[in-house]
């Protein structure tokens, strides 16, 4: 009888062990965002000296990322764009940008009903166009020109000053659009350290290369209301994960119970952030831009066509662009 009971154990065992292999093997796939490699942690505070605002240099090991607290934030220039009528946001912003410890300079917004017919791109039809979506397209566009006619005029025009005016004093290797809604951490010298560290690792930048957020990027969008990984994309369906840089332990990263977003955050650690290609982010509160990517910007979003509202056109322009030169070459910080 003891026999009989054991032989019943064992093929109780037997039989069990075939279900969950054959569960295993047969139930569909999903991917689980686990964390990525490289990984690191933010920075511990400074043991002296203020670890944010105007007097912070950094903590950073190559210390050339330490660019990143600079006057620009590790940019040529830092643009906003606000109405020049909005004084009470102008007033806001410089005062806030001053005692985090950046400048900027303003851009004047554009409203939609000012944009003439024939600046409009070829093959869209005004009556189709609300004038915010005009208006918005068109004050990035102003933006993103002034980057992309620095060299040019530096280069040609330099006996005709008049011409370019103050464009030709400047020769930008990169500058940071922002629109004049946008907020920050007081911490956002230290947040961008670990961000450049992050763009760093993916575009395998050495330890010297031209900008701390690393070479080979054409744009970085820092600030938005929302974004996906790349994979979960329809068209990359198939396609293996894409690496990722994952900040642990960010304090700068709200609580589970007050942060939202388009990333099921409840799935990860607490107060995590990544830094990964560009998926699909929803609003252009903050992005930089390389002179090459401005370049792309302009000539897709402007000469060549405009498909959508500017941000989406934008994000979609950066779809696979980790992998694809030809498209714009774009990183998101996500938390």
């Amino acid at each position: 009888m003891a026999q009989t009971l054991r032989m019943r154990q064992i093929g109780l065992g037997l039989a069990t062990f075939i279900v969950a292999i054959t569960f295993i093997l047969w139930s569909p796939r999903r991917r689980e965002y686990q964390p990525y490699s490289p990984s690191i942690s933010t920075p511990a505070p400074a043991s002296s000296g203020p670890s944010f605002g105007p007097d912070y240099r950094g903590q950073s090991s190559p210390a050339n990322i330490n660019q990143v607290t600079n006057s620009t934030l590790g940019f040529s220039k830092i643009f906003v764009i606000g109405l020049p009528e909005r004084t009470d946001k102008r007033d806001a912003m410089t005062l806030t940008s001053s005692l985090t410890g950046f400048n900027l300079e303003w851009v004047d917004g554009v409203k939609g009903e000012a944009v003439p017919d024939k600046a409009i791109p070829f093959g869209k039809n005004r009556d189709n166009l609300p004038n915010t979506y005009l208006g918005s397209w068109r004050s990035h566009m102003n933006a993103v020109r002034r980057q992309v006619l620095s060299r040019r005029c530096n280069r040609l025009l330099t006996d005709n000053v008049p011409a370019c005016g103050r464009i030709v004093e400047e020769d930008l290797e990169s500058a940071l659009i922002m629109e004049d809604d946008m907020d920050w951490d007081v911490r956002l010298q230290s947040q961008l350290e670990t961000v450049a560290k992050g763009t760093r690792a993916l575009l395998g930048s050495g330890s010297t290369p031209n900008s701390p957020y690393g070479d080979g990027w054409d744009l970085l969008w820092i600030g938005h209301c929302g974004e996906i990984f790349p994979e979960q994309l329809p068209e990359n369906e198939d396609e293996p994960l894409y690496p990722k840089f994952v900040i642990k332990d960010d304090k700068t990263v709200p609580p589970l119970d007050k942060i939202t977003g388009l990333v099921d955050f409840k799935s990860h650690p607490e107060f995590t952030r990544w830094v990964h290609v560009t998926g699909a982010p929803i609003c252009s509160f903050a992005y930089a831009l390389t002179r090459r990517g401005a370049q792309k910007v302009l000539f897709d979003l402007s000469v060549d066509r405009l498909d959508a509202n500017f941000d989406n056109a934008l994000g979609t322009f950066c779809r696979n662009g980790g992998n694809k030169k030809e498209i714009l070459r774009g990183y998101t910080q996500n938390a």
